[in-house]
């Protein structure tokens, strides 16, 4: 009896940690979720920053600095 006690009483336990992961698992995704929109702005304006970089980079190549 005490065996299927303690059986029962680890499973219980096991059942409850595996329950606190998943919810733990869930509300992590929910969070990287709700920071997508944030993350794609952020690449967005790395990219138009990059653009105007290589706009800036080939007007001074056509300049004078770089004629030899």
């Amino acid at each position: 009896m005490a065996e299927e006690e303690m059986s029962e009483s680890t499973c219980a336990r096991l059942e409850e940690a595996m329950r606190g992961m998943l919810e733990s698992s869930e509300r992590r995704r929910r969070e990287y979720a709700s920071r997508e929109p944030e993350r794609r702005a952020l690449y967005a304006s790395m990219d138009r920053d990059i653009e105007e970089a290589a706009r800036n980079y080939a007007e001074l190549e056509k300049s004078w600095i770089f004629q030899v």
